[in-house]
């Protein structure tokens, strides 16, 4: 009998991942993670069989699809993508309501988000870099749509714009 280790149980994720068995897949994550922490190879392996995972199951089993997104969040996360993150755990709470940690997880990620983009937003305005600040309140907007400094300020940049765009034209 084979005991088993990472290395054998990662092997096993791999064959059963490429074989497109995403619950088998998930199953073995969980017994990685037994393991200690996941590698960089296996959180890429984890993301894409969590987020599968939860599409899979979107129209059959919120609750279950919420708790891979809430994984893959977690994953992303611990990769340093915000982004990603974010949307992984808005994913889980508009699917799950009573997900209350996925909702924290989510509200803190927008504030964050929201925050730093506006600070640069704001400042590449300043600067007269109006496209800059414009594709950066579009990522506020996008994370937040109710931003009301971001909706007033890309509004003025846009505007800016187009008159700067006038002036250079005549």
């Amino acid at each position: 009998m084979v005991e088993d280790t990472a290395e054998t149980e990662m092997e096993e994720l791999k064959a059963i991942n490429q074989a497109g068995d995403l619950e088998s897949a998930a199953s073995r994550i969980e017994q990685l993670k037994q393991f200690g922490s996941l590698s960089k190879e296996t959180r890429e392996i984890a993301l894409s069989v969590y987020e599968g995972r939860a599409q899979q199951l979107v129209d059959t089993d919120t609750t279950q699809a919420a708790s891979f997104f809430s994984q893959a969040g977690k994953i992303n996360l611990a990769n340093g993508d915000n982004f990603a993150a974010f949307e992984n755990f808005k994913k889980a709470s508009d699917l799950d309501v009573a997900n209350e940690q996925a909702m924290e997880e989510m509200l803190v990620l927008q504030k964050d988000i929201t925050d730093k983009y506006h600070r640069e937003a704001s400042s590449a305005f300043r600067r007269q870099e109006l496209d800059v600040a414009i594709e950066k309140w579009d990522i506020v907007l996008a994370v937040n749509p109710d931003h009301s400094s971001a909706q007033l300020y890309r509004t003025q940049a846009i505007e800016l714009k187009e008159r700067l765009d006038k002036l250079n034209s005549n």
